[in-house]
């Protein structure tokens, strides 16, 4: 078991490799942000809501939009 925290980031060539879009443009936005808050010298937070909808970036379901689609289907 590990201690999961803010230390801890997606591997992105794991993302890239697998083609999982959705998580890597997550992880390299907020890296992003975070690079620039401290070029800036400003206080960031972050809020990773548990549950996205939109558009797909990736030819396969992510986890958030399979949740919805049992409830679509009956399956849940």
């Amino acid at each position: 078991d590990e201690v999961v925290d803010e230390s801890c980031w997606s591997n992105l060539e794991y993302c890239k490799n697998t083609k999982n879009w959705y998580c890597y443009g997550k992880a390299v936005a907020e890296q992003a942000a975070w690079d620039e808050a401290k070029a800036r010298g400003v206080d960031l937070v972050v809020v990773n809501p548990v549950l996205v909808l939109g558009p797909l970036l990736q030819t396969t379901m992510n986890a958030s939009t399979i949740h919805i689609l049992k409830y679509l289907t009956g399956s849940a």
